[in-house]
């Protein structure tokens, strides 16, 4: 096993916890064009003997550089770099109260695949209570209404009970929480919404007219009720050069 960090002789030295050093080594490697996105990095097993270390500080190097958005790390595909322009990204404001509202006025909603799913297992939010079973499943494109360019794509699971509202699904103007509430009287208390880097696969890209593994982002917003049952899950993946997202907290 070769040794590719040496202990620090002095304090000048590098002498931070070798995780950081890996992390940044991997990064420099990805600015410099050495991984380009799409990619994979090595096993965790091979970075293990490149850096003379455990395979402890080479995962937590990973998690660093997942956690800033440089990789991403999928069961059987491995770690995959998604993006090597590290600089911080130009922001928009998402205020889920009226961003997301404006976005959905704004464009158009096409339905491209319409089934029965489970919804999978690591879309359910801490201390929801979901029903089993096949949920409502429902895939868009959302074009904008201004030349029908495809700006980002949909997904939605909705709970079985509200099937009466599955014609309006895409009705210009409305998010499907408000059409259950209208409909059916059941009011969403709380959506929680999660932000997480995506790949984009070749379906995904084919539809967004984007490159098969382009770095996109991916909102997962979950829908209770006041008994926080789970009503709907809202999946939206924005290609990075479409959008941006910045959340904003007044504090008085």
């Amino acid at each position: 096993m070769s040794r590719f960090f040496k202990q620090p002789d002095s304090p000048r030295e590098d002498s931070r916890s070798l995780y950081l050093q890996v992390g940044d080594e991997l990064e420099r490697r990805i600015r410099s064009g050495s991984y380009s996105v799409g990619t994979k990095l090595p096993r965790e097993v091979d970075l293990c003997s490149e850096f003379g270390v455990s395979r402890t500080t080479i995962r937590e190097a990973l998690r660093l550089l997942e956690m800033q958005g440089v990789i991403v790390r999928k069961q059987r595909a491995g770690t995959i770099v998604a993006r090597i322009d590290l600089s911080p990204p130009k922001t928009a404001v998402v205020d889920p109260a009226f961003s997301m509202d404006e976005l959905v006025r704004n464009t158009k909603l096409e339905i491209v695949e319409s089934s029965k799913r489970t919804i999978p297992a690591n879309l359910f939010g801490f201390g929801e209570t979901p029903i089993r079973g096949k949920w409502l499943y429902y895939a868009g494109i959302r074009r904008a209404e201004s030349d029908g360019s495809p700006l980002s794509l949909t997904e939605i699971y909705i709970h079985p009970k509200f099937k009466d509202i599955e014609p309006l699904i895409g009705a210009q103007g409305t998010r499907v929480y408000q059409l259950i509430e209208k409909y059916s009287g059941e009011k969403t208390e709380r959506v929680r919404t999660r932000i997480v880097p995506w790949l984009l696969s070749e379906t995904q890209a084919e539809r967004l007219q984007a490159d098969v593994h382009s770095l996109a982002m991916r909102l997962v917003h979950r829908a209770t009720s006041r008994s926080n049952e789970l009503l709907q899950v809202g999946i939206g993946t924005y290609p990075v050069d479409r959008f941006s997202f910045e959340l904003l907290t007044d504090i008085s």
